[in-house]
């Protein structure tokens, strides 16, 4: 039988694997390479909408907001 080699993204990947390969009698190895990446943090993000699309969501917030704050 071959062995499996995955190339996880994250912990939880890396548990559901083992799990299912025991489960299946499966021989697995895991990558070393990069097998469990760190959590992306906020700065990862940057710039994955243009500023027009920001500049259209900031002011759509903005409006919603004050559609609360008025009386009825």
């Amino acid at each position: 039988m071959a062995v499996i080699t995955i190339h996880p993204k994250n912990k939880e990947e890396v548990t559901l694997f083992e799990y299912l390969a025991k489960r299946l009698n499966t021989p697995y190895e895991i990558s070393q390479e990069k097998s469990v990446t760190a959590k992306k943090k906020p700065s990862d993000f940057f710039g994955t909408i243009s500023e027009k699309e920001g500049k259209k969501l900031h002011t759509y917030v903005n409006k919603s907001r004050e559609e609360w704050q008025r009386d009825i």
